[in-house]
């Protein structure tokens, strides 16, 4: 396949972060609506199962979609393609096994008598219970989509496709009945992420005609089972700090001080985003190059994703610092005290653009084991030091012990990086020619 230019790179970040924006507004426009036409406490059901979805996804994929834009572009660029077929058919076996096991939990959970449990607390784990395994297919479909260069097939289901799918159903139902309901969303929820899915797999499965055609699928190897499983704690402990972070932080502040803390993480998520998005498009190329020692483009797309990133975050940063205010304001005057703490938050994602893809690389080379213990002991770290400045600078002391914790893990994740790969990713360091110690097996 053709790697990515700098051009096309540029131009699919920008689309992508459209895309994001887009997504996020549609987001709060389907909370409104839900919140208005169904009532508060329905659209807490609604969030409840999305959070107990998405939680769940993570444990279903068991940690492949996590691993495959590492695996299937080193089979595509060694034409390996009985690896390839059987490394998605393993995949997809691995997340049908673990979704039967979820959907007879959901099954327990419907079962349940009403002593036990409340209705709201039923459908929202019941709902999210059925949901999580679609989540997951779309998941471990876009990860494919990333690794055969179709980023649009990958992020636009998730990003937009959902959300405006869902503003439609509610706007439909909400016409359609008398008495407002909550079942009737959650069903047309299951019923979106399924043709969502289902849609993918089909454009997934003619495109991987060309690659796959009269090919038998090679058995499971153990080394993508070992690197899958160790990804999940990774996922979670990376994708999931900022929730568990606030749940340390509801023992220490009230929850009005919780609300600004979380508006302010929320908008610097989408810096976290278009972050990502660089570091995902380039993920392919940089693992196709990596195992084949080219060390050259490895470090000129190294230059790419840096320059861009650290350029976006810090045009965001600079905005937060200059009319922040104005942001939180939308939401109220009580979240203008937050803007101290929005620009600091937004600085952390600098500060992870600064220190470059380390743990994109430790992934890549076989070393994402090595990611766990960084992020654990940066999650202590972190509770430690809300313990110690939360009492004393309130807000200002969650968000400085957000940044001290994250220039924490990702130091230690580079000079892991360093050790393991023998590379250089932070912006201060790409221009030395560093040759990997090893390339993907």
């Amino acid at each position: 396949m053709k790697p990515l230019g700098l051009r096309r790179l540029l131009k699919l970040s920008a689309v992508l972060m459209v895309l994001r924006v887009t997504g996020a507004v549609l987001a709060l426009v389907l909370q409104a609506a839900l919140a208005r036409w169904f009532g508060v406490g329905e659209l807490g059901i609604y969030a409840l199962t999305i959070a107990v979805a998405g939680t769940l996804s993570i444990i279903i994929g068991l940690g492949y979609p996590a691993i495959t834009p590492r695996f299937v572009p080193a089979f595509l660029e060694a034409g390996e393609s009985g690896l390839l077929a059987g490394f998605i058919r393993s995949g997809r076996a691995h997340l049908a096994a673990m979704s039967a096991i979820v959907w007879a939990g959901a099954l327990i959970v419907f079962l349940l008598p009403d002593a036990l449990i409340s209705r709201d607390i039923r459908l929202a784990l019941g709902f999210g219970a059925l949901a999580a395994p679609l989540m997951g297919l779309i998941e471990l479909n876009g990860a494919l989509a990333i690794s055969f260069r179709l980023p649009m097939l990958s992020f636009l289901p998730d990003l937009l496709l959902k959300q405006s799918l869902m503003l439609l159903a509610v706007t439909v139902l909400a016409w359609l009945m008398p008495q407002p309901d909550i079942l009737p969303v959650l069903a047309a929820l299951l019923a979106i992420m399924l043709v969502l899915s289902g849609g993918q797999m089909l454009i997934l499965s003619r495109l991987g005609r060309s690659h796959l055609t009269a090919v038998r699928p090679a058995s499971a190897r153990p080394e993508w089972r070992r690197a899958a499983l160790p990804m999940t704690l990774v996922v979670i402990l990376t994708s999931f700090v900022g929730d568990l972070d606030l749940l340390f932080l509801a023992i220490l502040l009230p929850t009005e001080d919780i609300a600004i803390f979380s508006i302010c993480f929320r908008f610097s998520m989408f810096l976290s985003f278009g972050v990502q998005v660089v570091y995902h498009l380039l993920m392919p190329d940089l693992s196709a190059a990596y195992a084949g020692g080219r060390i050259g483009e490895i470090g000129r797309k190294l230059r790419w994703a840096n320059g861009l990133t650290i350029a976006f975050t810090a045009a965001a940063t600079g905005l937060a610092m200059l009319g922040g205010q104005h942001a939180l304001a939308l939401f109220g005057p009580e979240f203008l005290p937050g803007h101290a703490i929005l620009v600091v938050l937004m600085a952390v994602q600098m500060l992870a653009a600064l220190f470059g893809p380390n743990a994109q690389f430790l992934n890549l080379s076989g070393n994402q084991m090595k990611m766990i213990p960084i992020f654990a002991s940066g999650l202590a770290l972190l509770a430690i030091l809300n313990l110690a400045l939360v009492p004393w600078f309130n807000l200002f002391g969650a968000a400085m012990a957000f940044f001290l914790a994250a220039l924490f893990w990702h130091g230690r994740l580079a000079i892991t990086v360093y050790r393991e790969c023998g590379l250089h990713c932070s912006v201060l360091t790409l221009l030395r020619q560093d040759k990997p110690s090893a390339a993907i097996g």
